[in-house]
């Protein structure tokens, strides 16, 4: 038993360097589910032989004839690919040729790559592809292209920098281009959205903006800002690091305010309660009853405990003026209501 689970972690082992170098050199390996039955297991397997055989047939075909080659199913390894890459790289030479877009292609993906004159070609859809399949000569034949590229540059090193010290004062150059550079397409770029182009920094309003200035950097680089700007954009201030009195003051200074004005005002005198205990209630009530950071449910429910709380602070100075000596049917109609409810306050 030990000898065969040491033959099967020796095998185990080698079949994952195999499978490593397989699929990361020469991308031909295939995955192949053995728990359906022998014909189902052998119809998938002939499947996957000739469809590689075809396209690697294929290939060396279109090489014989002097055509392009398409790299899909082909072995070559990805050290032969880089060595014998363009000198357009990993940018696809249709789409800059055509359309003047830099279309960034990446070495492993070779669905659409093409080998022509012992020179390798990445694309990146299947419209460039067929393109260069048309007329090869027009595009190994073009110019290279541009010596800048552009790059993204991370939130860090973008906020060391600081966006007002980037090219157009930080705004955005690519809405500020589709504005045809009127004052109305000056946007403020994002931290996150920076792109290096030429040694020089610009901040894009957004993912979508950055991408557009990635297909044609030099079309938006260009630009000369209009006389009249927007308003500086003003940062909001961080109250957890002011002092402690000026943290109160930004704070809860208004609210307080109010609440200290409106009992002031008020001057409670709850029954069986000084004055300092009826204006403390009344105060921590109304800080309850108008508090934002609260649901609305929550506001009502203490708004009207304050209202009754307010009422029962009147009944004493109501009853001490429509209760002298007179006849019982010279007093107010809810005499009676108010005094059983200055006793049961007491």
């Amino acid at each position: 038993a030990d000898v065969v689970k040491q033959q099967y972690l020796a095998t185990h082992q080698q079949l994952q360097k195999l499978r490593e170098h397989c699929s990361t050199t020469h991308r031909n390996w295939h995955v192949v589910l053995g728990h359906r039955s022998t014909w189902a297991v052998y119809r998938e397997a002939s499947e996957v032989i000739r469809n590689e055989w075809g396209s690697r047939g294929r290939y060396w075909r279109d090489i014989s004839k002097g055509v392009p080659a398409r790299l899909q199913g082909s072995t070559l390894s990805v050290s032969e690919i880089e060595k014998r890459l363009s000198v357009f790289g990993k940018w696809d030479v249709v789409a800059w040729h055509d359309r003047q877009e830099l279309v960034e292609c990446l070495p492993g993906e070779l669905e659409f790559a093409v080998e022509y004159q012992q020179t390798i070609f990445l694309l990146s859809t299947a419209a460039s592809l067929e393109a260069f399949l048309a007329n090869p000569e027009t595009y190994t034949q073009a110019a290279s292209p541009p010596i800048h590229v552009s790059r993204h540059v991370s939130k860090s090193q973008a906020e060391l920098v600081g966006i007002r010290n980037m090219e157009l004062l930080g705004y955005c150059p690519v809405t500020f281009q589709q504005s045809y550079c009127r004052y109305e397409g000056l946007v403020a770029g994002q931290a996150e959205c920076v792109m290096e182009y030429a040694d020089k920094l610009y901040a894009m309003a957004s993912s979508e903006q950055m991408l557009l200035f990635k297909l044609k950097p030099s079309q938006y680089t260009n630009l000369a800002l209009p006389q009249r700007l927007p308003p500086p954009i003003v940062q909001a201030l961080d109250v957890t690091r002011l002092p402690m009195l000026g943290y109160m003051e930004q704070s809860v200074s208004s609210i307080v305010s109010k609440a200290l004005a409106t009992t002031g005002l008020k001057r409670p005198k709850y029954p069986r309660c000084s004055a300092q205990q009826s204006a403390l209630i009344h105060l921590a009530m109304y800080l309850k009853a108008h508090n934002p950071k609260t649901s609305p449910y929550s506001r009502s429910v203490w708004v009207k405990k304050l209202q009754r709380f307010e009422a029962t602070t009147q009944l004493a100075s109501y009853l001490a003026i429509n209760m002298p000596e007179k006849a019982e049917d010279q007093h107010p109609v809810d005499l009676a209501h108010k005094l059983n409810a200055l006793l049961q306050a007491n």
